[in-house]
Order: C-alpha cells, then sequence, then structure tokens
C-alpha cells in the first residue's frame, strides 16, 4: 500500500468500540459484539471477553486511558475465576463440554459416535482450563499484576514431561506445540511471581532437548512425521515460539523460518494472519545483521492492507472478513453478524502491532503507541 493509515487514528476506533461494548456493564465487562452476540456478558462467565479487552487496549495504547475503576474492575474479574490450585475455570466454557443436543443431532446423521462423546467431552474441558488459565495470568502480567496463586502443575518430573510431551501429536504441530507452550509459560510465571524455581531447573531443559530432536532446519519449524501443509508449520512454529518466549534470553534467530513465513501466503483470518507475522518477528530476534529486511517490510505493509479490509468504518476488527467470530474452542460466541468483535479486534491489533514493529523507522504516525506483547 502506498499510504500507511494513521495507527492513532486506528488506536482511537478501537477505544472508542471498546467503551461502547462496555456501555452499561460492570465496570471490567464487555459485550463480545454490538449485535448478534451470544456470550454472557454479566455474571460470573467469558473471562475471555474481559482479556480480549485488555489485550486490545493494551496493544494500541488505550490501556493508559481507561479509568481504575475499569482497570481495577478487569484485573478483578479475571482473578476471579483463579481457583487455590492456579487453574482459571470459566463456567461458561465448562457448559459445552458436556453431553448436549449437537451430540445426539451429529450421531443420527452418523458424523460421530455418541458413546466415546464423553471421554472426547472430557478431554475439551482440560485443554479449555489449561489455555484459559495461560490466557489470564498472561494477561494479567502484561498490565503489570499477578494472579493469586501459582499454578500446580500438572508435570513434576522429567519422565512426567517425556509422557506429557508422547501424548501430544507433533503431526498436528500446532495443537501440540500450543499445550507444550502452556507448561513453559506456567514454569515461567511461578518461577518469576512466585520464586518457585525448582521445577522451572529441572524441566526446562527437558522440554528444550525434545523442542531440538524434531527440529527441521530446512524450513526452521518444529514437527513429527511428514507435514506438508506450509501454513500448519507456521503455526506449529508459531506456538513453540510463544513458549520460548518466556524463557530467559531464549533467542532463537531462525533465517529458514523467516523464508518459510515470506513465501507463504498470508491467511485472511485472525489468528493465521497474527501466526505469521509473529514468526517473522520471533525468528528475526538475535541475527547478526538484518535479514531480508525490504520483503519483511513489504510484508508488514501487506498485513496492515489486510487487516483493514476486517475493520469496520469508525469501528473495531471481525475476525472474519464478513462476520465476526462464531467459536471460542468449544463453546458458540456469536451468530456471524458482520460487526466488529473482541476475539477479531484482540487478534488484529497484535497483528498491527507487529506489523508496525517490523515497518522500524517506517511505520506509521501514531504506532509509536503501539506495543506487542508475550503470548
Amino acid at each position: 500500500m502506498s499510504n500507511l493509515p494513521d495507527a492513532a487514528e486506528i488506536a482511537n476506533d478501537i477505544g472508542s468500540w471498546l467503551d461502547e461494548m462496555a456501555e452499561g456493564l460492570e465496570p471490567g465487562r464487555f459485550k463480545y459484539c454490538k449485535t448478534g452476540s451470544i456470550t454472557p456478558s454479566g455474571g460470573q462467565e467469558a473471562d475471555m471477553v474481559t482479556c480480549f479487552a485488555v489485550k486490545a487496549a493494551w496493544q494500541c495504547g488505550q490501556w493508559d486511558k481507561w479509568s481504575d475503576e475499569r482497570k481495577k474492575g478487569c484485573i478483578n474479574f479475571i482473578r476471579s475465576f483463579q481457583r487455590e490450585d492456579g487453574f482459571f475455570y470459566d463456567p461458561w466454557l465448562k457448559k459445552s463440554t458436556y453431553l448436549n443436543w449437537r451430540d445426539f443431532a451429529f450421531a443420527a446423521l452418523g458424523r460421530s459416535n455418541l458413546f466415546t462423546a464423553p471421554a472426547r467431552h472430557r478431554k475439551q474441558r482440560i485443554l479449555n482450563v489449561r489455555a484459559e488459565t495461560r490466557q489470564a495470568i498472561g494477561t494479567l502480567m502484561m498490565v503489570g499484576e499477578k494472579p493469586n496463586y501459582p499454578v500446580q502443575m500438572e508435570v513434576t518430573t522429567p519422565e512426567q514431561v517425556t509422557q506429557y510431551i508422547n501424548d501430544l501429536d507433533w503431526t498436528h504441530p500446532w495443537g501440540a506445540g500450543s499445550h507444550l507452550s502452556h507448561i513453559l509459560m506456567m514454569l515461567s510465571a511461578n518461577r518469576s511471581l512466585f520464586q518457585q524455581t525448582e521445577l522451572y531447573d529441572k524441566l526446562v531443559p527437558e522440554i528444550l532437548n525434545f523442542f531440538k530432536s524434531i527440529y527441521h532446519p530446512e524450513d526452521g519449524t518444529w514437527y513429527k512425521g511428514s507435514v506438508t501443509d506450509n501454513q500448519l508449520k507456521i503455526n506449529g512454529a508459531m506456538k513453540v515460539y510463544t513458549g520460548l518466549g518466556w524463557l530467559d534470553d531464549e533467542v532463537f534467530p531462525n533465517k529458514a523460518a523467516i523464508d518459510l513465513a515470506l513465501s507463504t501466503p498470508l491467511p485472511q483470518d485472525g489468528c493465521g494472519f497474527t501466526n505469521n507475522l509473529f514468526v517473522i518477528q520471533r525468528a528475526s530476534r538475535g541475527l547478526n545483521k538484518p535479514y531480508r529486511a525490504d520483503e519483511i517490510k513489504t510484508r508488514a505493509k501487506e498485513a496492515i492492507e489486510i487487516a483493514l479490509k476486517n475493520k469496520k468504518e469508525g469501528s473495531s476488527f471481525s475476525f472474519q472478513r464478513h462476520g465476526s467470530q462464531k467459536y471460542y474452542y468449544s463453546q458458540y460466541t456469536s451468530k456471524g453478524h458482520n460487526v466488529a468483535d473482541i476475539h477479531g479486534t484482540a487478534m488484529f491489533t497484535w497483528g498491527l502491532a507487529l506489523a508496525f514493529e517490523l515497518l522500524g523507522n517506517d511505520a506509521p504516525k501514531g504506532a509509536e503507541n503501539w506495543q506487542t506483547h508475550r503470548p
């Protein structure tokens, strides 16, 4: 694109939209989207909405403009989901992990096995809790806060880490990388916030050795078996980098991953779009000299152009080009109306912050107030 947008104007639009989503609600609560939302905005449910709102505001420089009442409301609401075992439990997500009419409908259509549904739901409950715990702690730390309790780790010995790793499907590196990244993040948070160093020192080397064993130097990514989809490789690398980012000085310069990301078309949705930029950002760190700098800036400008196609005029971003995101893990979030939504806003705000950083001195006016976070 020839003319870069005013980053301050985009940030103000996001800020105004977040204000609109908070109108009439308890401090720290936000609607998922303006119309078509089926996500709760009251009661002790759906902390992900507040997490996404905080992330979006912090990344585009709006957090500092919020009142203390709203900030405290957000922090206290997120903290309220944590139990003494350190994990965060959302009743709204839990509701979606029991036998329901969809299970019976899919079974009647021959698309699923009703007898295996309970086990499938139990597994999904565990996955949801891990992911929400990681997101909640990361959001609190992003704004200089901490959870009430350390996480009681699921794995406490090298043997248990090995079993945990082996239970993951590394032919699908995005999902597997995500759950191993959760472990790294929780170990790091326990150490930095609660001075729990023993498990960190004992388990992190085991995980790093595993990453070395599945690293593919030809394309700079981590996986097992035969993975041919480049976007899947990038998504998996993104998850590995999100874990490495929580370790001390764990920089992994990676020209091959940059090559792969630049050769792969940018996806149009919030997740794949951001994954591509994040891999370029992380893989560029620690290089002795700039690598493919002009092409990276071209990619960043392309990313900005794509992101703005998902922005609603005078408003914020929808996750899909022509509709709000309908799902979050196992739960339904909206009817998919063509309006901005909180998930799309968080992801595209992060994507733009990454793009502005990759542009360096060529970033547009107002970009100096944007910042990226450790996911």
